[in-house]
């Protein structure tokens, strides 16, 4: 039998350490665009007067993204509450409230649970007092808040 030397133990082992250290390639690669289409991420828009609201659902990692985008088309800030509610019983992601200078938009994200559906509330804030009640049409005045939705997060083999 013959002998191993010292010099090829430690170059085997060498290689080896290399080989375990080395990261493989990835095999499912994220595309670096945004190559988003209506049925990977459900959405729902309402119009209000001059306030164009749009909320829809994506996963993200392993929770589900509201993202709500309020646009402001009048001549004058406006408040409005935000409210997201879990239509399946889980824990709602909340109330906020947001500002929203004339002209301009404002997005964020609410979170819950994956599988859910949820439904968003849209209501403007006048003078320190919520309004509140079902969507009404007729002049802005006469207007109390939008309901969008339901919009469901699906699950994504993706992850």
């Amino acid at each position: 039998m013959q002998e191993i030397s010292r010099r090829t133990v430690l170059v085997g082992a060498a290689t080896a350490a290399v080989t375990l250290t080395v990261p493989a390639p990835t095999a499912h690669a994220m595309p670096t665009e945004n190559t988003r289409n209506e049925e990977s991420a459900p959405g729902s828009c309402e119009t209000m007067g001059s306030t164009e609201a749009c909320v829809e659902v994506r996963q993200i990692q392993d929770v589900c993204g509201i993202q709500y985008t309020i646009k402001n088309h009048g001549d004058a800030p406006r408040t409005y509450s935000v409210s997201c509610l879990d239509v399946d019983g889980g824990p709602n992601p909340g109330t906020v409230t947001v500002s929203v200078e004339a002209g301009e938009s404002v997005s964020d994200y609410f979170y819950g649970d994956l599988l859910h559906c949820f439904t968003l509330q849209v209501c403007p804030v006048s003078a320190g007092k919520e309004m509140t009640g079902p969507r009404t049409s007729g002049k802005e005045a006469d207007v109390t808040c939008m309901t969008l939705g339901p919009v469901c997060a699906e699950s994504s083999s993706d992850w």
